[in-house]
């Protein structure tokens, strides 16, 4: 079952004036990365039907949506697995050729994402691109398989590939956490002064 978690309203439009993202990545877990959100919702894909997904088209994720860059003549290498009852999304990316890389969509703007991840090589192995800036997801990886990533900008989706241009890496990824973190003090000082304005304006 799908679980979402509301906590807040939170603005994205505080940095939206920012020439690029910034992205800032950390190993954590679930409790601790969602203490730092506003807003969130999470995927656990246990919603879904364990089986293998078309490869090179957009697939349903519950919340969110995914596609396989690529094809593969194997089967299995785009799937959700069922382990000992718990969905998790499997992915297998051959950076030579077949599935290059693996995007993960989400259903509105957010500004961050975490996920906990399965069986993930040494790095370089798993880096993950979000709005042309790269996170080495493999580096990352501690002993919870759960990273956290946070943007001073807003983005829609995430893509997934090996570092090596003719790399293998088959993994998973469950519990999908994203939103809309806490304002710091810098951008509430920001929406206070939009406020203002707008307050000033309508006099």
């Amino acid at each position: 079952m799908n679980r979402t978690s509301l906590i807040a309203c939170a603005a994205i439009a505080a940095s939206a004036g920012a020439a690029s993202a910034t992205l800032s990545g950390a190993a954590t877990d679930e409790a601790s990365f969602q203490s730092l959100l506003a807003s969130f919702q999470t995927e656990d894909f246990n919603g879904l039907a364990a089986g293998d997904l078309p490869y090179n088209t957009p697939v349903n994720l519950g919340l969110l949506s995914g596609q396989s860059n690529g094809t593969s003549s194997f089967g299995g290498d785009f799937r959700l697995v069922d382990d000992l009852g718990n969905i998790e999304l499997e992915m297998f990316i051959d950076g030579g050729s077949n599935i290059p890389s693996f995007t993960i969509n989400f259903p509105s703007p957010v500004d961050a994402f975490g996920a906990r991840y399965e069986a993930v090589n040494a790095p370089p192995a798993l880096s993950a691109e979000i709005d042309g800036e790269t996170v080495d997801i493999s580096a990352l990886i501690n002993a919870q398989g759960y990273v956290g990533i946070t943007s001073n900008t807003a983005f829609s989706s995430v893509t997934f590939f090996h570092a090596n241009p003719n790399g293998l890496e088959s993994f998973r990824m469950d519990d999908v956490t994203f939103g809309v973190r806490i304002p710091t003090p810098a951008s509430a000082a920001l929406l206070g002064l939009g406020g203002l304005a707008a307050a000033r304006r309508r006099r």
